[in-house]
């Protein structure tokens, strides 16, 4: 067996689904411990529904994913992220946005390196840094500053074995959304420190419209950031397992 994943703790989730499925009036009981959208919005089950009726859905594509959908999400992220991308050279498709994380940490690490991560963190950046080899840094967020990120502390955490971060905002689980400034200044640090930022955008969608979310624009001042996300939230389609990783990157 991989050594690697004798440090490899089981979901909590799975633990807890598990306790839920075996408990006396199961059907009663809601659990707020999974942003799990119930239902699909009757367009997007009108286009699910035309592609299973659609041969060339269940063939093979390109082996970074369908062109199409890699031309829409070029689009959508020109358009709101202001993060222009070829969809032919930085956009690949992945099973969901897990796998995207898993994905780039893989590019981006070797044995022994280290990943920082926000505290409280979701937990399946964790088992996927460490099925890798490499080491997780937790850095606490404090409830008395709204989960918002402590920047010095960020910086103090920095060593010769930081690779990369996890950002993600809204957060999960804690749903902070973080201030621009701490973001930009967080952006630099990592540029200086030859430190790649993966930032996690599942769900960036549910931003309420008056909050101030212009934070997504920051990213086209920097180099050294990858997308990753997720459509199962967003469109509510999370058994579809669809996701992406993005970077305009010239590296």
């Amino acid at each position: 067996m991989n050594s690697n994943l004798s440090n490899v703790e089981i979901p909590p989730i799975d633990y807890f689904n598990h306790l839920l499925d075996n408990s006396p009036n199961k059907n009663n009981k809601i659990s707020f411990g999974h942003g799990i959208p119930k239902y699909t919005p009757n367009e997007y089950a009108n286009i699910n529904y035309q592609l299973l009726n659609n041969s060339s859905s269940f063939k093979y594509t390109d082996i970074r994913g369908n062109i199409e959908l890699r031309n829409y999400l070029a689009h959508s992220l020109s358009n709101k992220l202001n993060f222009n991308v070829k969809p032919e050279k930085n956009i690949i498709i992945t099973p969901g946005a897990n796998s995207a994380i898993f994905k780039s940490l893989f590019l981006l690490l070797n044995k022994n390196d280290e990943v920082l991560v926000i505290s409280p963190v979701y937990f399946n950046y964790i088992m996927a840094i460490k099925m890798i080899g490499a080491n997780p840094i937790e850095i606490d967020s404090e409830p008395e500053s709204g989960f918002q990120l402590n920047i010095k502390s960020i910086s103090n955490s920095i060593t010769s074995k930081t690779k990369a971060i996890i950002i993600n905002s809204p957060n999960n689980p804690t749903g902070a959304l973080y201030k621009n400034n701490d973001l930009i200044e967080l952006f630099k640090i990592c540029d200086s420190n030859n430190i790649k930022i993966i930032f996690d955008i599942t769900y960036h969608e549910y931003i309420h419209a008056n909050y101030e979310s212009n934070y997504l624009s920051l990213f086209s001042d920097f180099e050294n950031i990858i997308i990753t996300g997720s459509f199962s939230k967003t469109f509510g389609i999370t058994g579809l397992r669809l996701g992406y990783i993005a970077t305009n990157s010239k590296s």
